[in-house]
């Protein structure tokens, strides 16, 4: 009686723990502006990524923060909270980007105890005009070290 007992609040226990966490409605990404929800992982240098976050219990109060690692390690914060809306867009106040793969990582806390957390990437690239102006310098600088070794070896 007592293993049968047992074995029925056990039950009962995982699928009230199954059903309570799996929520299908929190959704974290990166996008390209506020008000979007395109998915997406890969950044101008000039361009701004806000992180879209929606969690559902959209009547709670909420506090979502999210922790921005650049790829020198260096840290930024964008909060937001309370409110009652599902859909979230956050951004660091100070952007200042840095080519190379970024790391978001957030958490979204409710009233009633009830958490969600989340991990996405994004890369920073510097933009094609750069790295055009970039190369070219590196070609000129290139030509003009050959010109001065070609010189020396005939004097």
């Amino acid at each position: 009686m007592k293993k049968a007992l047992f074995s029925f609040v056990a039950t009962i226990a995982v699928f009230t723990f199954l059903t309570s966490t799996a929520h299908a409605d929190f959704e974290f990404y990166t996008v390209d502006a506020p008000g979007s929800t395109t998915q997406k992982t890969s950044f101008n240098f000039n361009e701004q990524p806000y992180l879209y976050v929606m969690v559902p219990f959209v009547p709670q109060q909420k506090i979502i923060n999210s922790f921005w690692i650049a790829p020198n390690s260096s840290v930024s914060f964008a909060g937001i909270g309370p409110n009652g809306t599902g859909e979230n867009w956050l951004t660091p106040a100070s952007w200042s980007p840095q080519v190379g793969e970024w790391t978001v990582n957030g958490n979204a806390f409710y009233a009633d105890g009830t958490s969600f957390t989340g991990q996405t990437h994004f890369t920073v690239t510097p933009e094609p005009t750069s790295m055009a102006l970039f190369l070219t310098g590196g070609l000129a600088l290139g030509v003009a070290r050959r010109r001065k070794k070609k010189k020396t070896l005939v004097s």
